[in-house]
């Protein structure tokens, strides 16, 4: 068959639904919905966009997506000792950029940190900030005297509650922030110096640390142009943890080292962050390792019942 006629034939067969097996619906039928079967490779591909052609190979990728949702937890355990593959980094990355945001201006960029000397250096600068907080009796009071809020001893008030952290261990951290009365009585921070270089040293240790930062020269048209640029911030984030879970690989966001002003300035030295950007995350990640032991879980959540409200509050 000449060139021109395969390509006319197969044009027309791309524009005439049929059906198939199973009582399932051609890609065309089903209008590039995910549970459709895709296009053979042919002249076809010529006039369906890429991004359809992608969308018609996909299987189940509706269950995917909220599985990658429901099944995404934050690892606070010790990763696998070894290096993130860079595909894998840019993977993630590249489903952070495509998250929304205002005016499309993508205020984000990122900094894949793997030198040991750099995370050693963000490890000390966070010890740091660990010290600012216990020689201070508001920021003390905010950070580790504030944690028994949070923490759940019992499985089953955690699950009622459906919010915090369920404590499976019992450490001895754990224990001096859930005695009562301790806001009144301690007077020993070493408990505190010990939970704070365990948290340091996985700093150290962490295969992969990525810092998130704001680009505050790109703000989009809107009096609160700040808030809507943080909330494109918060979905680029979430679209890297997501892509992290289907790679199998852990997060945890680390708070502590840009939990003070004096911290974020030392970070954004350290990293060589120019003036006109924020620090906004600090995320540790790394391959999970499946023996490792987890002391806090999270696998549960607030009913829907309790979020949700039609029309106004």
């Amino acid at each position: 068959m000449p060139p021109l006629i395969a390509f006319i034939a197969n044009v027309r067969s791309a524009q005439t639904p049929k059906k198939v097996a199973a009582g399932k619906l051609s890609w065309v039928e089903a209008g590039g919905k995910p549970n459709i079967l895709p296009p053979k490779p042919c002249l076809r591909s010529w006039i369906v966009p890429q991004h359809v052609q992608r969308i018609a190979r996909m299987s189940n990728s509706e269950t995917l997506l909220f599985e990658a949702v429901r099944t995404r937890r934050t690892i606070r355990a010790e990763f696998l000792p070894k290096e993130v593959l860079r595909e894998d980094i840019e993977r993630i990355l590249d489903a952070a950029r495509w998250a929304p945001s205002g005016h499309n201006i993508q205020p984000w960029e990122f900094i894949a940190i793997t030198d040991r000397d750099v995370k050693d250096e963000i490890a000390s600068s966070t010890q740091g900030v660990l010290e600012e907080i216990l020689q201070n009796g508001a920021k003390l009071e905010k950070t580790f005297l504030s944690y028994s809020k949070w923490f759940r001893l019992d499985r089953g008030e955690a699950e009622d509650k459906g919010d915090g952290i369920y404590v499976r261990f019992t450490s001895r951290f754990v224990k001096t922030v859930m005695t009562p009365g301790i806001k009144e009585t301690l007077r020993d921070y070493t408990v505190f110096r010990e939970a704070g270089r365990d948290y340091c040293e996985r700093i150290r240790t962490a295969p992969l640390i990525f810092a998130t930062i704001y680009d505050r020269k790109k703000e989009p048209p809107n009096v609160s142009s700040g808030l809507i640029s943080l909330v494109g911030i918060g979905a680029a984030l979430q679209n890297m943890r997501l892509a992290a879970t289907a790679l199998r690989i852990g997060c945890q966001d680390l708070a502590r080292p840009i939990d003070t002003e004096a911290g974020r300035r030392r970070i954004k030295k350290i990293l060589k962050i120019p003036d006109h950007y924020s620090l906004v995350s600090i995320i540790r990640m790394g391959y999970i390792d499946k023996e490792a032991t987890h002391a806090y879980v999270t696998d549960f959540r607030r009913p829907l019942a309790k979020l949700i409200h039609y029309n106004r509050f």
